[in-house]
């Protein structure tokens, strides 16, 4: 096992592990590419964790029966999960274990949307610390940093220089960052 995690220490893990527990862990879609999970803590003043989240579909709603296919050119957008997932952004948002987040800092897997940039400003997060930019160029992530810096929110990428493997037996979750690019779960 190789563990070396400069993504804030603790509070970066918190949104490693909390992404492994990311619906449909794996998703294969053609041509056999990993979907990145994402994961999200929040830590507030005191360097407490005060909420973690992962990318999941709305309580009480099936997983098994709503798409899991990303939204692309061919697909019909009500087939994909574009319409039905909430973000882990959204999830640590409403799972906080106090009164409100303001000034708290979040730490994500992957750079927040604009729809979950837009959560973070009005709920008053001061700070954004990401593993991965890997959209930073689609529309969502430019309008996302757009709104980030308007609102004068900090964002600072880290990395994860190793790999972080929970187990070598195929059957159990392999955890990896491969070439500082973006978190991915396989099984």
């Amino acid at each position: 096992t190789t563990v070396a995690v400069p993504f804030n220490s603790v509070w970066g893990l918190g949104a490693l592990l909390s992404c492994i527990m990311s619906t449909k862990p794996g998703y294969v879609e053609p041509p056999l590419q990993y979907r990145p999970l994402v994961g999200a803590c929040i830590v507030n003043q005191e360097k407490k964790i005060v909420s973690i989240g992962y990318n999941s579909m709305p309580n009480g709603c099936d997983d098994d029966l709503l798409p899991w296919t990303r939204f692309k050119d061919g697909i019909d957008w009500l087939e994909s999960k574009t319409p039905y997932v909430c973000h882990a952004e959204l999830n640590a948002i409403m799972n906080k274990k106090c009164a409100d987040v303001k000034g708290c800092t979040i730490y994500v897997t992957l750079f927040p949307c604009n729809e979950c940039a837009k959560l973070i400003i009005q709920a008053g997060i001061r700070e954004v610390i990401f593993l991965s930019d890997m959209y930073h160029d689609r529309r969502e992530t430019v309008a996302s940093r757009t709104l980030l810096s308007m609102a004068g929110i900090k964002c600072n990428e880290k990395r994860i220089v190793r790999t972080l493997r929970t187990s070598q037996r195929p059957d159990v979750k392999t955890c990896m960052c491969v070439n500082n690019s973006s978190f991915y779960c396989a099984w």
